[in-house]
């Protein structure tokens, strides 16, 4: 038998991998094929090390999703009417505290914070933004006769020109 063919070796029973086919160059010597052995046996160890401890460990529930707020949390935050931007707050703080929604809301650094940020929406809306027109005037027919009088006359075909005409009209 030529020693490039293909060997066949029997497993002994502690043995799991079978070995078919091994190619054999005519430089490798005794010394690398003990290395090769060496490698594989520990190779074959680790890997059985690694099923043993899969089948050891204790199969573990899937992380339930903490977002989600219970019913009793949601009615306490109803009830408190916080708003739905500061939901995501208030929660934040309940589980840096330690506590349930119910009982943060009752905390008051929470309260403290909830009143901060109403302080903050009540500015914002009062606050001209630039977006808004400036409300128009509206001026009362009295005071359209008498700037009339003083010689101040409102534009042609504008509304105060008409009630200025009917306010004339209707005094003759």
């Amino acid at each position: 038998m030529d020693t490039n063919e293909i060997e066949e070796v029997i497993p002994q029973e502690d043995d799991q991998i079978v070995l078919d086919e091994i190619d054999l160059e005519p430089t490798e010597d005794v010394e690398a094929l003990k290395k090769r052995i060496t490698t594989l046996e520990a190779q074959k160890e680790h890997f059985r090390k690694k099923a043993t401890e899969k089948d050891e460990k204790p199969v573990e529930k899937p992380a339930e999703k903490k977002d989600d707020l219970s019913t009793t949390d949601l009615y306490a935050l109803m009830n408190a009417k916080v708003p739905q931007e500061d939901v995501e707050e208030v929660v934040k703080a309940a589980k840096l505290l330690g506590k349930s929604v119910q009982e943060a809301l009752k905390d008051e650094t929470v309260k403290t914070i909830l009143e901060r940020r109403e302080g903050y929406r009540k500015t914002s809306e009062a606050t001209n933004n630039g977006t808004r027109r400036p409300a128009t005037k509206t001026v009362t027919i009295d005071e359209i006769v008498t700037n009339a009088s003083k010689g101040i006359f409102p534009e042609k075909g504008s509304k105060e020109a008409e009630e200025l005409f009917w306010a004339r009209r209707g005094k003759k």
